[in-house]
């Protein structure tokens, strides 16, 4: 899974989060920045005698999809690079405007 940061284009990919739980287990949620979720996993497994660390890792990709969401970020389903690219919002018309202003505008400066 992955995600896109609108404010910078940013992607954070997420592979394998059952499995690094498992390995990790609170470490890797405090790497990915679920801060919230290391600490409660920590004081979890150490009331539960660890078993808290066997059965955090089902839930980790959904907690960290929640997070990523919840921050504002978007999820990207596809590879291509392209789809990163935040799409402008102009119509054509405002496009065609704003190059004029542009063109203008480097005519003016001597570019």
């Amino acid at each position: 899974m992955q995600f896109r940061n609108p404010a910078n284009g940013y992607v954070e990919e997420i592979d394998g989060a059952m499995l690094w739980t498992f390995l990790l287990g609170p470490f890797y949620l405090g790497f990915k920045g679920l801060w919230g979720w290391a600490i409660l996993g920590f004081v979890a497994a150490f009331f539960s005698f660890g078993l808290f660390w066997l059965v955090l890792p089902f839930f980790a990709e959904g907690v960290i999809r929640k997070h990523f969401l919840q921050k504002g970020w978007v999820e990207v389903e596809s590879d291509n690079p392209a789809d990163y690219i935040e799409k402008p919002k102009r119509s054509a018309k405002e496009e065609a405007e704003h190059q004029r202003k542009l063109e203008a505008a480097k005519k003016k400066m001597g570019w």
